[in-house]
């Protein structure tokens, strides 16, 4: 008897044609509103400096982002590296419209975490990568707009008795390493950085999420109708959280992911065992 054995895909969580429609409003909003792009400057910034101590020079690299200036001068700045900026909504039908395979910097913006096969992704990218080449990939945490979000539950859970599907699962800078090991990637590093703003009211706060295509994407994520009565109530529950100065503070935690595509001229991790010196004798050392 043959035995065949087929690998599923993950369950889809994202509506694809409402993650589309979201996008296409967030980009109008950003080329009509000023200040919408504070956080895509504040990436650029943070791309820039991560950059700017890498002492490998770079000669090709793809960056997936919005279209937004910044992230490709962060790069002019930082090497001589011939650039192709696709919009990041290409990642959005999980295959990757890109031929080539000889970057050397693959650069991600915020889109990882609307895809439902990340491994999968992870994958392609690392395929379009030559050996040693970087991946550079930053993504939403789970912690962002933490005390937003925890109201809004609360006072739907009060309202309606029940929670609806409104947030998407976000990773945690633990999940994002595994998912960088998962998919072969060397010397695998994440870390968090945190934006924190201070917002007038709550209308401020979701014209910036609008603005940052954060909003409801979840397959059969309508739930429960957002009366006059839970939007009240979830206003309430948030003035009661305004800062000293009348101010309603938010937090957008951004996971940076760096990986390397294998190669034998990297440095490779000493075997477990091998120190010849113990770290007890060296905190013996310290006393």
């Amino acid at each position: 008897m043959n035995l065949i054995v087929t690998q599923q895909s993950p369950p889809s969580i994202i509506e694809k044609h409402r993650l589309k429609l979201v996008c296409r409003r967030a980009r109008a909003r950003l080329d009509t509103i000023a200040g919408a792009d504070f956080l895509l400057t504040q990436i650029a910034e943070d791309l820039e400096q991560r950059l700017a101590v890498i002492k490998k020079p770079f000669h090709k690299a793809l960056i997936l982002a919005p279209r937004f200036s910044g992230f490709v001068n962060a790069l002019g700045r930082s090497m001589q590296a011939a650039t192709v900026q696709l919009d990041e909504r290409v990642l959005h039908d999980e295959h990757l419209p890109v031929d080539d395979f000889d970057f050397d910097l693959i650069v991600s913006i915020g889109q990882l975490h609307l895809i439902n096969d990340v491994p999968g992704m992870l994958s392609q990218l690392k395929q379009r990568l030559r050996p040693d080449g970087l991946l550079l990939a930053c993504v939403p945490g789970a912690n962002t707009i933490a005390n937003i979000r925890e109201c809004w539950i609360s006072a739907e859970a009060e309202i309606t008795g029940g929670l609806s599907s409104r947030f998407l699962p976000l990773f945690d800078v633990r999940t994002a390493g595994s998912l960088l090991q998962r998919t072969g990637y060397s010397l695998p590093v994440t870390d968090i950085d945190e934006v924190s703003v201070s917002y007038r009211d709550t209308r401020q706060i979701f014209a910036d999420l609008r603005s940052m295509a954060a909003t409801n994407v979840l397959v059969g994520g309508q739930g429960h109708a957002v009366t006059r009565k839970l939007w009240e109530k979830f206003n309430q529950k948030l003035t009661a959280r305004r800062d000293s100065h009348g101010k309603l503070p938010a937090s957008y935690e951004l996971i940076w992911m760096s990986g390397w595509a294998p190669s034998p001229t990297q440095q490779k991790p000493l075997k477990p065992g091998s120190a010849e010196i113990s770290l007890a004798d060296v905190l013996k050392g310290l006393e």
